[in-house]
Parts: structure tokens; C-alpha cells; sequence
């Protein structure tokens, strides 16, 4: 088994300015789930995971200024058919048109 994973978001704030711009200022935070048949390959995944993301900055996917930071790893856990389990949250910030 390939280790799966699951790319979710949690919360999604825009930033409120009396003002309507053209961009609005978001935060959103992430979290990326693995699931993968052994422990090694469980922490190989997340710390890829991690190092390909953390500290990005930038413009993607027509949205600017944005700029991903780690906000925390998850426990480990036992997942279904005895599967291991752990989670890499990441806060992410950008302007997208309004």
C-alpha cells in the first residue's frame, strides 16, 4: 500500500475592511493527512510533506503574496487495517480577488 493522502481545509478567514478592494487578505488553515502501511514510510511522507511546503512564498494559482507556514503536527494514531496515521497542519495566507 502507497501512503494516501488527504488534503483538507479547517478554517477559512477573510480579513473585513470597511472598504471593498479588489483583493481580500485570507487566511486559511490546512491540514494534510497521511496514511501509509508502515511507521517509516508514515514519517517519510510527512517529512517530505513538510519540506516541500513550509516557508513558500509567493504568487500560485491566481492568488498573490502567498505564504505557507507549519501551525503544528499531529499525533500518531492507528488507522483501519492497521494502517499508521498523522496530520501536518499549515497556515496559508494570500489575496484573491473578491
Amino acid at each position: 500500500m502507497l501512503p494516501a493522502i488527504l488534503i483538507r481545509s479547517v478554517t477559512l478567514i477573510d480579513r473585513q475592511r470597511l472598504k471593498r478592494e479588489a483583493l481580500v487578505r485570507s487566511v486559511e488553515r490546512v491540514s494534510v493527512a497521511v496514511r501509509a502501511a508502515n511507521y517509516r514510510d508514515q514519517k517519510a511522507a510527512i517529512k517530505l510533506i513538510r519540506r516541500c511546503c513550509r516557508d513558500m512564498t509567493g504568487d500560485l494559482s491566481g492568488c498573490f503574496r502567498v505564504s505557507i507556514l507549519t501551525a503544528g503536527t499531529g499525533p500518531d494514531v492507528g488507522g483501519p487495517a492497521n494502517s499508521f496515521e498523522q496530520t501536518q497542519d499549515f497556515r496559508v495566507s494570500f489575496d484573491a480577488a473578491a
